[in-house]
């Protein structure tokens, strides 16, 4: 079409020229200039050597404006750059150079101009890129964004940006390719990934979304099947009621199964004989005590004045130091943690060398350079560097390693850490994805699976047992030319990140799991959350306590924390989590299941009380210093002391008056860990609460 305008052009000048049909004094002189008596069309002024000094628009170049701009200029714009044509608005599609005549790449529907990278969609939609020469993935539907290769829509059994995560193993129709949550579950699961199994008592699977039981197996009712059908009943009750359907010979049907009248009045005689009896009891125990009551009585020092609710003898596990007992609790336990140690109390040089900054899931938490964990270099390729930290127990070194969460980069050198380590327990305390956000690489293979090689080594997952807040797997790790060798992995999947658990008995129920299940580890317990400092720190510091309480009958979570903060930096990483560590452990001190009944209350002191008997029991032989050694030292001095004074052990006054306080634990916090998040405001909430024990 340009070329055809071209001759035109030429054609008209030459006419004008010869004929000089069209005189000059009728050009129109703003739009169309006079050269040789000749109208040139598209001229608007000329030079005193005839050329076109301005073309009337940018659609036309040349000495008399004679010439089209390429079709393949934008919009057809264009000028002359000395003997050049170049397009001023930039090229069409598929168009590239400086008068946009060049095609651009075959994979490419708009390119660079002056360049190979793609700048439009890619011609197949199937590939991706800067050169769109990389194909999706194969479980991609639709094809890909053409920059990041985010899938539209994934082919069913897959999720992730890229459709290159497998969904989980019990989804029945597949799952969300942003979420990763299950359209609907195989029978015999609930949740959103389908990973938790449905009550056994449940008979046709159970509701994906609340875990409620379709229909109960014989003998049960309930929403979730575990209330037992009346005994009176045969076999089989309603599941919302639970009245019985049919009733056993000699019970009445009444919808309960009743007992005929005269059964029934035996059973009360029955009944009342054996309250009377209790009552008798009662008093007897009632008078005794009364006696024991007359007696001197001893008081605790270190106790707040009874002004709380009364509980149960049962109940005598704690005694709090009055600083953490008082209307101040908050605002003292604040205190302690801005005194905590910061991070930079100990080099970091090998973690911040430029080869192991990659393998750094956060580059604000780094192991100290004399804790941290040293691979083992077994061929030439390997690094001795990892991302954890060793960590001493109470009175037992190299108890404990907090490592931060593998990543892909990392897998390989974890396990030859486990192997190194001959550690048979790992504790999990993050989720992969949290918030969207991938907080840890899945570093084991699903039990549904063949082994998976990381590195030298092959992992296995044997079994798999998944609970409501945690999953317990065994995984068989082997190398070649050594024994197979058993892993249990205890993975808690209810813990906020930077935040605390809901409640405390989940977590506990968690611990127990972990200390019970055998074997005992023979290397250190290793511990991961995402940064292997905060939720590991906290978890950590349960177990480090407890041993203390049993041990020496009293408690500091500062001193806990500060000995770990020694360790590895950031350890308990929010005043939430710190905070945390009270209520749980004021929870596990009141469990038998957890600490069996101690002789005398455990006592739960605040820094300043701990470093002040500290400093008794030393009589004055050296100041409170913070190398880890000492404590063990001053412990064994202060048995010995109590001995040489009081001649034995002191035994318990008779009567103790048990009082409790609640306090209101935490809501959790933003996903940042060291800013002010807490305040002492809000403390009538009912919800989450935690109790605190004083002896009179």
């Amino acid at each position: 079409m340009g070329f055809i305008k071209h001759v035109i052009g030429i054609a008209c000048l030459i006419l004008y020229a010869s004929a000089g049909s069209i005189p000059c004094s009728n050009c129109d002189g703003n739009n169309v200039a006079c050269v040789d008596g000749v109208c040139l069309p598209h001229c608007v002024s000329v030079t005193s050597s005839g050329e076109c000094l301005q073309c009337r628009d940018s659609r036309f170049y040349g000495k008399q404006c004679e010439q089209d701009c390429p079709d393949t200029c934008l919009n057809s714009r264009c000028q002359m750059d000395n003997t050049r044509v170049v397009c001023t608005e930039g090229c069409v599609a598929g168009k590239k150079g400086d008068n946009c005549g060049v095609n651009c790449p075959t994979a490419c529907t708009q390119c660079e101009r002056y360049g190979e990278g793609c700048t439009g969609p890619c011609q197949n939609p199937r590939y991706y890129g800067p050169h769109c020469r990389t194909p999706c993935s194969s479980s991609c539907t639709d094809g890909c964004n053409r920059i990041t290769g985010e899938c539209g829509s994934c082919e069913p059994g897959y999720t992730g940006d890229k459709c290159d995560v497998t969904c989980p193993p019990n989804c029945r129709d597949g799952c969300n390719r942003i979420t990763g949550m299950c359209g609907s579950c195989e029978p015999g699961y609930t949740g959103d990934k389908c990973n938790v199994s449905c009550p056994p008592n449940c008979k046709d699977g159970c509701d994906k979304d609340t875990g409620e039981c379709d229909s109960c197996v014989s003998g049960y009712s309930g929403k979730d099947c575990n209330d037992t059908c009346p005994s009176s009943c045969s076999d089989v009750c309603d599941k919302e009621t639970g009245k019985c359907e049919i009733c056993n010979p000699g019970n009445s049907q009444d919808g309960r199964c009743s007992r005929p009248v005269k059964t029934t009045i035996v059973v009360a005689v029955l009944v009342v004989a054996a309250l009377i009896l209790l009552l008798i009891i009662v008093l007897i125990y009632t008078r005794r005590r009364f006696k024991r009551q007359l007696l001197p009585k001893r008081i605790f020092p270190g106790t707040s004045n009874p002004t709380y609710t009364s509980c149960a003898d049962s109940m005598l596990h704690v005694d709090v130091c009055e600083e953490l007992s008082g209307d101040k609790w908050m605002e003292y336990m604040l205190e302690e943690f801005k005194k905590l140690p910061t991070p930079d109390i100990k080099p970091t040089y090998c973690a911040s060398l430029e080869e192991n900054t990659e393998k750094n899931r956060y580059k604000d938490v780094l192991p100290f350079d004399a804790t941290r964990v040293p691979l083992v270099i077994e061929e030439e390729d390997d690094s001795d560097y990892i991302n954890a930290s060793y960590v001493d127990g109470y009175r037992e070194q190299t108890r404990y390693v907090a490592a931060q969460g593998p990543s892909e980069e990392t897998a390989d050198d974890f396990w030859r850490m486990i192997w190194q380590l001959n550690t048979t327990k790992i504790v999990m305390v993050t989720n992969l994805v949290e918030a969207g956000k991938v907080k840890c690489e899945r570093y084991w293979p699903f039990c549904s699976s063949e082994s998976t090689m990381y590195g030298r080594m092959s992992v296995q997952c044997v079994e798999e047992k998944v609970y409501q807040t945690y999953t317990l797997r065994s995984l068989a790790i082997w190398k070649e030319g050594a024994q197979t060798r058993v892993i249990n992995q205890f993975h808690f999947t209810k813990w906020p990140d930077h935040g605390v658990p809901e409640d405390t008995t989940a977590l506990l129920h968690f611990y127990r799991a972990v200390k019970d299940t055998g074997p005992d580890f023979t290397g250190p317990l290793v511990i991961h959350c995402s940064a292997g400092v905060g939720r590991s720190g906290t978890f950590l510091a349960l177990d480090y306590l407890l041993d203390q309480a049993r041990s020496e009958g009293r408690v500091c979570v500062y001193n806990c924390v500060q000995h770990f903060r020694r360790k590895r930096m950031k350890m308990v990483q929010t005043k939430e989590q710190y905070v945390f560590i009270y209520s749980i452990l004021n929870a596990a001190l009141r469990s038998l299941e957890i600490l069996p009944r101690a002789k005398k209350p455990i006592r739960v002191q605040c820094e300043k009380c701990w470093f002040k008997v500290n400093a008794e029991t030393r009589d004055g032989d050296r100041d409170v210093d913070e190398d880890d050694e000492y404590h063990l030292l001053w412990t064994c001095k202060l048995e010995k002391r109590k001995k040489l004074l009081l001649g034995g052990p002191t035994p318990l006054p008779d009567v103790i008056t048990v009082v409790s306080e609640t306090l209101p634990l935490l809501e959790r916090g933003a996903d940042h860990p060291d800013e002010e998040r807490l305040s002492p405001k809000n403390t009538d909430n009912e919800e989450g609460r935690m109790s605190w024990v004083t002896a009179l």
